[in-house]
């Protein structure tokens, strides 16, 4: 635990004031200890091949990262899996039903070889494939830049795969933008992605109060908000826990509203406001009470600054 401060006057001035009116959300959306992880890897084949060569072109690199993830799961002693999900992917260039086996078949062989390396027998295994990725491909011209991300993507939107969609790209200034996404984007659509899903192991507060600091990314919310029961509210200390939560899990409203609890306990308005104004944040009836102390705080410093 770290070294606590005594609050400041501000802090004590806005917790005698507000300390009863202020919400805490406890978090009940998180499955008990369930995480998941994933790696992504773009193999070489050779021609016209599916077996994974760990030796062929850049594997080597690629399949390192895969190696890493679960290494670093062993060394944290998770081994066994709730669900292991491969998925295979292929780019949209030629025939679809040649795409859609190529998906297919990489996207098992793929599994066949992170299951003899990592795999404990009767490990629960899903198998999928997407022939044709145009969701990711439509996703990274419209972030790209290119001149050309409007016509592309109004064309992805508009036209099905079966409807002329690759025939209507190839027309775009005569071949070179289909020419350009063949070499920059296509690329990147041929992958394997697994994704882990396992029980985190029961974590105790002395444990999770490191974690916090050095791999907060390894606690629920749950586990985070213990470690803050160790530091006086309205203190440095106690908001710090809250704010790596939030930061943590962004995609959380009861992190962020938690966060801006923390701070108002503080008399920071400011800081409140940035995790409130968030419109998926200011739209929950949950964050009212605490934004209405917000805007009295903002007022009051207005009015006496």
């Amino acid at each position: 635990m770290k070294e606590v401060a005594g609050p400041t006057p501000q802090a004590i001035m806005a917790y005698n004031r507000y300390n009863k009116e202020i919400r805490f959300l406890i978090p009940d959306d998180e499955p008990s200890g369930l995480h998941t992880e994933t790696a992504i890897a773009y193999l070489d084949y050779r021609q016209g091949g599916v077996r994974v060569d760990p030796q062929f072109g850049k594997n080597p690199e690629e399949l390192a990262y895969t190696d890493s993830l679960f290494r670093r799961l062993s060394e944290r002693g998770i081994t066994r899996f709730s669900q292991v999900m491969v998925t295979g992917y292929a780019s949209p260039e030629g025939d679809y039903r040649h795409n859609e086996t190529l998906a297919r078949q990489r996207a098992e062989e793929f599994r066949a070889y992170i299951s003899r390396r990592y795999l404990p027998e009767g490990c629960p295994m899903i198998c999928n494939s997407v022939a044709e990725d145009w969701e990711e491909l439509r996703r990274m011209v419209a972030v790209s830049g290119k001149p050309y991300a409007e016509p592309v993507c109004f064309l992805i939107d508009n036209y099905g795969i079966f409807e002329g969609r690759e025939a209507y790209l190839k027309q775009l200034e005569n071949g070179r933008v289909y020419r350009e996404l063949l070499r920059d984007f296509f690329p990147y659509l041929r992958r394997v992605e697994v994704r882990l899903s396992y029980e985190q192991p029961p974590v105790g507060d002395a444990e999770a109060a490191r974690l916090l600091y050095s791999d907060p990314s390894r606690l629920t919310l749950s586990e985070m908000y213990r470690v803050a029961r160790y530091y006086p509210p309205a203190t440095e200390q106690h908001r710090e826990v809250y704010l790596i939560a939030a930061e943590t899990y962004p995609e959380s409203i009861v992190a962020q509203i938690n966060a801006a609890a923390a701070s108002l306990l503080l008399g920071d308005a400011e800081t409140a406001r940035h995790y409130l104004d968030r419109d998926d944040v200011e739209s929950d009836p949950r964050a009212a009470i605490n934004r209405e102390i917000m805007l009295e705080l903002i007022v009051e410093k207005e009015v006496n600054p």
